[in-house]
């Protein structure tokens, strides 16, 4: 089996939210001087939407063109279809969008119910716990929305 540990993965992701916070500071750069942002609080939707979609077209190009970000090749991590074949346009976008769902509901659910903003940080930290104690414990170590799209990551 190609199944990597859990520590593989988990470095990957420490290495790419090093890199996606370079992409994001660029992207901010540029919407802010575009915009003429001059306050954080000025034109966020915006922001966070062309944040949102950037972020979108940098996983969704690299998953389809190798199935690899640039943490992944550094890991020796590969996407692939449970049937090892390459990722399609649309499952990217349902992965990207099923990841974002997976990382933010719970906060989001949490935060409508009970209107505390203290609680926010706590329980997003706890869903990024659960998350990885549950592909920890899977029998691929498959996050549960790899499960659900039939794909899978691999050492290669």
């Amino acid at each position: 089996m190609n199944i990597p540990s859990t520590k593989r993965k988990v470095m990957s992701l420490i290495y790419e939210s090093m890199l996606l916070f370079g992409i994001i500071f660029s992207t901010c750069l540029f919407y802010g001087i575009v915009s003429n942002q001059r306050n954080a609080l000025h034109h966020r939707l915006g922001l966070q939407i062309t944040v949102f979609i950037v972020l979108g077209l940098y996983f969704i190009w690299c998953w389809t063109k190798s199935g690899q970000t640039l943490a992944m090749k550094t890991w020796g991590l590969q996407l692939q279809t449970v049937n090892k074949n390459p990722i399609s346009f649309t499952m990217a976008i349902k992965r990207y969008i099923l990841g974002w769902i997976y990382l933010f509901l719970p906060t989001v659910l949490v935060y409508i119910v009970f209107k505390e903003v203290k609680f926010i940080l706590y329980v997003f930290l706890i869903n990024i716990m659960l998350n990885l104690i549950y592909m920890h414990f899977n029998k691929n170590k498959q996050m549960v929305y790899d499960r659900l799209l039939g794909l899978e990551i691999v050492k290669n």
